[in-house]
């Protein structure tokens, strides 16, 4: 019996943008992946944070009443950009990340950004870095092997104060 064929992106895109207010989220989270992978090479972690809080509110949402589909569009949409977007071989986590806790926090997810290292694979690369959110204790758009060996250093909460890890 043959396998279904694999959904193209743009049905992918059919189903996962729902109308203008996507596209509009869509070009915004673009310029914010462009300029945090231009601004990361010079600003410290904590003002990239507070770059990504600029004009953000966290609205107090009772979690039953949060927009778990908004939610999850977002980490979509944010996946999507952040690879389409890349110009290295360098992993987009620490773009991707800093969008989704940016937009996560304007819905009321109440996410936390996590900035982790792991012993690398060899003498030349020592140290291996990964951003990544979580939001009610699971990690956003990883997996277990993806976090593997992975330490916290530092976090930051929703209203971008940082916490010791």
């Amino acid at each position: 019996m043959p396998s279904a064929p694999a959904e193209s992106y743009v049905d992918k895109a059919r189903r996962a943008i729902r109308g203008p207010a996507d596209v509009v989220l869509l070009v915004r989270m673009t310029a914010w992946c462009v300029t945090f992978r231009v601004l990361k090479h010079v600003l410290p972690i904590e003002s990239l944070v507070a770059l990504a809080r600029f004009g953000i509110t966290v609205p107090d949402v009772r979690p039953q009443a949060r927009m778990k589909d908004r939610e999850a569009r977002v980490v979509t949409l944010c996946r999507w950009v952040a690879r389409f977007t890349r110009v290295s071989n360098r992993g987009p986590c620490l773009e991707r990340s800093l969008i989704v806790h940016r937009y996560l926090a304007a819905l009321g997810a109440h996410p936390t950004l996590v900035i982790g290292v792991a012993t690398g694979e060899s003498a030349t690369n020592p140290l291996r870095g990964h951003a990544w959110v979580v939001v009610d204790g699971e990690a956003v758009d990883e997996t277990p092997q993806s976090l593997a060996g992975f330490h916290a250093v530092v976090e930051f909460e929703a209203d971008g104060h940082r916490v010791s890890a």
